[in-house]
């Protein structure tokens, strides 16, 4: 197992920091020094011992005083204020406060959204997204019991259930070496969700037949589960990316003495509490019966729509990140960094292009479904049950990228993290890797584990 230690560089440097005031202070205090020598020179020789005595003292509080106000600001006043590099704690809490009504009105404008597109975007979806609020009618309800939607609903649960647990097994994995990226266990959760939403919507198409049957308060109940899990779902999502955006955004290359952020827009982290709020919050929608319609699968493309957000902050971070492949037009790419820094990138976490495109890919391609199913229902000769079967094979595809994608990340970190010989000693590991502490984020940062460039 791979035990966590500090760059001894770090420590050097941090207690140059710390010493260097102490040091300066010393020789200003100290009676043999240059300048308390200078000071005498200029005093009157009658002057007595004890005069001496106070004018070294004078000179002493002069100099505190100086490193005093040049370390804190006063205010009009004359009441001292936090030095600039804190904060004072008001104006942390007001901030927060501030980003935290702008979340929300963010979640709120965009569950308004989904539900205005749904039936707003073509004639076709105007007839097919007909609110519904869990009352269901002969007219307007339709509902496929045929094995073409139940058979692959049931098939992409064994999928995401398998997916959910090589994630979970990568999380573990992760903790097992004290690697603080948490990325396997929020992916473990969104396909998790995944699997139960495709299992109870597979229950739901083989046991309900009738309208009469779907206007039962247990039809409600497993319908809720099998939408809600997709809404709980977006906030899992956001998680991943939070976690992306962490591990990746502390890393810098020094330049001439200027660090260089490996991020190349202004991409934030948010923390896990957002995404939680966001979820939940949309989840809470769904049980109310807002994105409830007479065609219960459209109660699905809206919960997805839903998910908008989150999917695209997934999108930017990754592509806010340098890479040594990078995707030209799309990436930012390491090497546009001076090339007298090939040192520190050999020791960056490069995911390969390959798994960044199926990220992106996988990501964006559920979107298509909204549009696509009011076009699928009115304007073909296809069955309801052809139509389902189809939107599920792209959803396999969707969420099978997915699932690859995020595992293959939290590998490929979890590889750079420790010795790939399982007989190395943990000294011949500390002598291979490197610990890097990286910067960002509301708790102050992770840590992480970094190959060392092999000579």
């Amino acid at each position: 197992m791979c035990k966590n230690t500090k760059l001894k560089k770090t420590y050097n440097s941090l207690d140059n920091d710390t010493n260097t005031p102490n040091s300066t202070n010393a020789s200003a205090n100290s009676p043999s020094s240059s300048d308390n020598n200078n000071n005498n020179s200029f005093k009157p020789s009658s002057s007595s011992s004890s005069t001496s005595s106070t004018n070294t003292m004078n000179n002493t509080d002069a100099i505190t005083s100086e490193s005093t106000s040049a370390s804190t600001s006063t205010s009009s006043s004359g009441v001292p204020l936090p030095p600039s590099s804190s904060p004072p704690p008001t104006t942390t809490l007001t901030k927060k406060i501030t980003n935290g009504i702008q979340w929300l009105a963010l979640t709120y404008a965009w569950k308004e959204f989904s539900k205005y597109l749904a039936n707003h975007q073509s004639e076709a979806a105007e007839k097919t997204f007909v609110p519904a609020s869990y009352y269901y009618d002969d007219d307007n309800t339709f509902f496929d019991n045929t094995i073409l939607t139940y058979g692959t609903d049931a098939l992409i649960g064994i999928h995401m259930t398998y997916a959910s647990y090589q994630c979970y097994m990568e999380g573990k994995k992760a903790s097992q070496l004290q690697l603080q990226f948490p990325l396997g266990y929020k992916a473990s959760a969104l396909f998790a969700s995944y699997a139960i939403s495709v299992f109870s919507g597979a229950y739901a198409h083989y046991t309900y037949h009738d309208v009469d049957s779907m206007n039962t308060l247990s039809f409600r109940l497993l319908w809720t589960l099998c939408v809600g899990t997709v809404t709980i779902a977006g906030g899992f999502m956001g998680m991943c990316g939070s976690d992306i955006c962490k591990f990746f955004d502390g890393d810098t290359i020094t330049n001439n003495n200027k660090p260089r952020r490996r991020f190349n827009t202004i991409i934030g982290y948010l923390n896990d509490g957002y995404w939680w709020y966001y979820g939940i919050f949309m989840t809470v929608i769904c049980i109310m019966g807002e994105i409830s319609y007479k065609r219960p699968a459209c109660d699905i493309f809206v919960a997805g729509t839903g998910q908008f957000l989150p999917t695209m902050y997934c999108e930017l971070v990754l592509l806010s990140i340098r890479w040594k492949d990078a995707i030209p037009g799309l990436e930012g790419s390491l090497s546009s960094m001076s090339s007298d820094t090939n040192t520190a990138m050999a020791k960056l976490v490069n995911v390969q292009r390959k798994v960044r495109l199926l990220f992106y890919i996988g990501f964006a391609l559920n979107a298509p479904l909204l549009p696509g199913y009011p076009l699928l229902v009115q304007y073909t000769n296809l069955s309801l049950g052809e139509v389902n079967a189809l939107l599920h094979l792209n959803l396999t595809f969707a969420w099978g990228m997915q699932a690859w994608s995020l595992r293959t990340i939290c590998a490929i970190v979890r590889e750079a993290s420790c010795s790939q010989s399982s007989s190395s000693s943990s000294s011949d590991v500390n002598s291979n890797y490197v610990l890097i502490h990286r910067q960002g984020g509301d708790d102050g940062g992770s840590v992480g584990l970094q190959e060392k460039k092999r000579l």
